[in-house]
């Protein structure tokens, strides 16, 4: 096997990547882990209990890279979908929802069965990268939109958010 040398170099010789590639430094990381049963009932909007983050910016130019996960358990006709809701000085909006607002495919996943015994588990990851150009403290939050009866956090399992402030 052949190996390979950047400009003429080892691989251990390169101390730095090209100055023409720009870099972002993580400048800050929060965290926040639940394990909590949770039932929700033919819901809009509601929030997933104690699953927020709250950060203050260290510059306005900041991005920030939101990580989420949340398991539950939904039984025969249910079903249910997650987004993020950001707020900033008191106004909030959701930044991102894996459903449309159609209320028709509002629910991600769906388990639609004639079996009134059937369950159906799952998690649901999710990633969103924000620019909210505003050097306030921000709070993001876990939501969900139910269609029937779903159990989050089935049997304490765990669900958390995560945001990452990135430099641009």
């Amino acid at each position: 096997m052949a190996i390979i040398k950047p400009n003429n170099n080892t691989i251990s010789a390169i101390t730095a990547l090209p100055a023409a590639i720009p870099t972002g430094k993580i400048l800050q990381v929060k965290y926040t882990s639940i394990a909590t049963e949770q039932t929700v009932v033919n819901a809009f909007d509601v929030d997933v209990t104690g699953l927020s983050v709250t950060i203050t910016p260290t510059s306005s130019s900041s991005k920030f890279l939101i990580t989420s996960s949340v398991q539950a358990r939904n039984n025969d006709n249910t079903g249910y979908g997650i987004q993020i809701v950001k707020t900033v000085g008191g106004s909030s909006s959701t930044i991102f929802a894996e459903n449309s607002v159609n209320t028709e495919n509002r629910f991600n996943t769906f388990l639609n069965s004639s079996d009134s015994g059937i369950q159906l588990r799952s998690r649901k990851s999710i990633q969103y990268l924000d620019s909210p150009a505003t050097s306030s403290e921000i709070v993001y939050k876990i939501q969900v939109d139910v269609d029937n009866t779903v159990i989050l956090q089935t049997e304490n399992s765990a669900a958390y958010i995560s945001v990452i402030e990135v430099s641009s």
